[in-house]
């Protein structure tokens, strides 16, 4: 007689027919725990706690404290070096922002995770810059923001001339002893036409003036500043009365002088005439020449600078006073409004930058250019200052900093640091906000380190998948269509954050796909990408230096919560299976041990949109969140082992500091893998034997150190001919009376099976 021993108990193979099985391999497994050979339930999910709300979305560090979210969100833990913040960030719904809470701390906004799972409300993540979204108490948001500006004054001052002030701030002394020399032509390519010495005037031309020396002048002043004289610098202004052109050539005689020779005359008493050379010829000045005024400074008689006007062919020598020549033609082409000025020393561009109560840094504010002159520095302010507004969802802004332009040693000019203060009221007009009210100006020598925000932007618009990569950066795609199912631009995108600045997303990081993306997940030293074509994978040590690689697979990923990261892979499902990939290796080994195309599709194909993956303890567990019989593979054997499972969950968590798989059902948490073991069902193969036969008896050997019982369902040839109700090891009698080629028997219960056997009496059983 024939006798079916089975010693040992392993997993479901569904791509196989039940008669080529391995003879200890199911044709249905359910809820079956096969880690050691032997048959018993998986451990049940034992409750947590009980939430004040059902999620879609937790977050727990220990398991005893939870963020919850009535929506699908993904998490990432700050990576900012000693974070005393610790600052959690999470995505939105449907990818509309994503935002960051506190957890720990004394600063605004500080909301730690509860019991009975706190939802944060968090403040969006990134610094808007100037006149970027920040509202200034207007109902509506952006309203306003042009009223936001950086403002400068130049303050001219002398500490050795402490008496010569006005107001608070020092003036530099008028240049004693200066003398003027002023010409007026006509130039066209690099020629005079009609030089000649011209007469002054004061400011209220027609009035004749007398020019002896530098005077303070209100040209070219801030209209913001009180009383016009902030930006006051020494010069003057003065008009100047210019003759027509000439179109006419002019014949002139050329002359000499000349000594008579000895003998014409005395020699004590030379004489001297005046001898005609010959004719000149002065060229009629082109209609293309502009006017041209020529000053040369004298200082006892001594030529300390010579200024042509703005716009002239000829070289001016500003002198050590950088002496500059303004001037404005007048309608009437017959007068030149001048400004002669100290010149301009240096020019800057200042701008500022937001600071949030985090310390994250803004991008800059549009430049303002300053001529800074001789003996002159720079104070800045603000026209307005900036405040949280109806809408602003942004962490409070604490301070600004600014930033002025610098030439280093090496040749390259770039912003650096200034200042950095609060805005409070200054002396400054009504409504202004003085920077640093009552420090010291800064001098460039004395700027401080290279600004770092020029390319911070904030998160794209339908930010969502966020995770944390190494060297301190985030990742995230696009959700554009924000749950519409519409295509939306940026589908196809990958966005990376600053590294240790998870506040900005420059553009310049974005890398694009062919296909739209579907989900992200970090894997080995980069990421993993599945799209609705080929996955990518994604590698580099810093975010400028990101490539992508297509993987040589053409399975599409069929969504972001169906990706599982189980250590030394990713695995992610798709239409034909489950894909494990291993940096640039694609395989799908793993689902072909079990799987064919068509036999994933008929038992999942029609839930695939719902199936979510989690990995644990050496579990790939696969739910699905409209109720439908989910999946557990093993993969800490070298064969694996796979079970369906009746999991009930619609989110779940992995807490690496408890190191538990939570799940959620309804309001209730629970840590699966912690609670009593299932019911099971396991069906063997189908036993096919050379000739019909008849099994007389059934041994059951069960763990004895357990309670519970054991159903036994005996089949022949399909038909279910015994049932068995064991509730100890033992031996029992089988009906006769007919014979069958094709045997197998289904094992439920709670208790664990250790052996079972069929054979033809109960003598054959001492020989197995």
């Amino acid at each position: 007689m024939a006798v079916i021993p089975l010693k040992s108990f392993t997993g479901e193979i569904p791509r196989s027919v039940a008669h080529l099985l391995a003879d200890n391999a199911a044709q249905i497994a359910v809820n079956c725990d096969l880690a050691y050979g032997e048959l018993k339930g998986i451990k049940n999910a034992n409750t947590a706690l009980s939430l004040s709300s059902v999620p879609q979305s937790f977050y727990t560090d220990d398991g005893s404290n939870f963020y919850t979210w009535p929506y699908q969100v993904e998490t990432a833990i700050s990576p900012v070096v000693d974070d005393i913040h610790q600052r959690l960030y999470y995505t939105t719904a449907n990818g509309a922002d994503i935002r960051v809470v506190a957890r720990k701390g004394t600063s605004l906004g500080v909301q730690p995770p509860s019991r009975a799972g706190l939802t944060p409300t968090g403040y969006s993540v990134g610094v808007p810059g100037p006149g970027n979204l920040i509202v200034f108490g207007e109902t509506t948001p952006g309203s306003g923001v042009s009223n936001a500006a950086l403002h400068t004054r130049l303050i001219n001052y002398d500490t050795a001339s402490a008496g010569n002030q006005v107001g608070a701030y020092l003036w530099k002394p008028v240049v004693d002893g200066l003398e003027m020399q002023i010409t007026f032509f006509y130039e066209f390519d690099g020629v005079k036409y009609q030089e000649t010495d011209v007469q002054i005037y004061a400011e209220n031309y027609p009035t004749s003036g007398a020019f002896v020396a530098l005077q303070p002048s209100a040209k070219y002043s801030d209209p913001l500043a009180p009383n016009n004289y902030m930006e006051r610098i020494y010069g003057r202004d003065f008009h100047v009365a210019i003759p027509a052109k000439s179109y006419v050539e002019i014949e002139e005689p050329v002359t000499s002088t000349r000594v008579l020779p000895v003998g014409l005359a005395d020699i004590t008493d030379p004489v001297q005439t005046q001898v005609v050379e010959g004719v000149a010829v002065k060229k009629a000045t082109p209609s293309e020449a502009i006017p041209t005024l020529h000053v040369t400074g004298l200082v006892n008689g001594s030529q300390v600078w010579s200024v042509y006007s703005e716009g002239s062919a000829f070289s001016s020598n500003r002198g050590t006073s950088g002496v500059r020549l303004f001037y404005e033609l007048s309608p009437a082409q017959d007068v030149i409004y001048c400004g002669l000025k100290y010149g301009v020393e240096e020019t800057h561009a200042y701008v500022y930058t937001n600071v949030n109560i985090f310390g994250e840094e803004s991008p800059p504010s549009e430049p303002v250019v300053v001529d800074v002159g001789y003996g002159q520095t720079v104070e800045l302010y603000f026209w307005t200052r900036q405040v949280g507004g109806s809408g602003n969802t942004y962490a409070p802004i604490e301070s600004t900093r600014t930033y002025g332009t610098n030439t280093t040693s090496q040749g390259s000019t770039d912003y650096y640091f200034v200042s950095e203060g609060r805005l409070v009221p200054g002396l400054l007009p009504a409504g202004a906000g003085l920077l640093n009210s009552g420090e010291q100006p800064t001098r460039p020598e004395a700027f401080g380190e290279r600004i770092t925000s020029v390319d911070y932007t904030l998160p794209p618009a339908g930010a969502t998948g966020i995770c944390a990569l190494p060297n301190g950066f985030f990742a995230c795609h696009r959700d554009t269509d924000q749950g519409t199912n519409t295509p939306g631009v940026g589908q196809n995108e990958v966005w990376f954050s600053e590294p240790y600045h998870p506040s900005a997303w420059p553009s310049k990081y974005v890398i694009s796909f062919p296909w739209a993306v579907v989900g992200i997940k970090p894997q080995g030293g980069g990421l993993l990408v599945t799209t609705k074509g080929h996955p990518y994978f994604v590698y580099g040590a810093h975010p400028e230096s990101m490539s992508s690689t297509k993987l040589p697979a053409l399975q599409a990923g069929i969504s972001k919560r169906a990706m599982a990261d189980v250590g030394p892979y990713v695995i992610y499902a798709s239409n034909d299976g489950l894909v494990a990939v291993s940096n640039t290796d694609v395989n799908t080994e793993l689902s072909r041990r079990f799987f064919t195309r068509d036999i994933w599709r008929a038992l999942y194909g029609a839930n695939l949109a719902y199936l979510v993956l989690a990995y644990h303890d050496g579990f790939l567990v696969g739910y699905f969140t409209n109720g439908a019989q989910g999946f557990v593979i093993r993969m800490d054997e070298a064969s694996g082992t796979f079970t369906r499972a009746d999991i009930t969950a619609t989110c779940h968590f992995v807490s690496v500091e408890s190191d538990l798989l939570y799940l959620a059902s309804s309001n209730t948490l629970f840590s699966y893998g912690t609670g009593v073991r299932l019911a099971y069902t396991w069906w063997s193969k189908d036993f096919v034997l050379p000739a019909k036969t008849c099994f007389g008896v059934a041994q059951i050997i069960l763990d004895n150190e357990e309670t519970g019982s054991v159903t036994a369902e005996v089949y022949a040839d399909g038909v279910l001919k015994h049932t068995i109700s064991a509730t100890a090891s033992g031996v029992f009698r089988l009906p006769s009376g007919f014979v069958a080629r094709r045997w197998s028997f289904k094992l439920n219960g709670s208790r664990t099976v250790k052996e079972f056997y069929l054979a033809g009496s109960a003598s054959e059983l001492t020989n197995v």
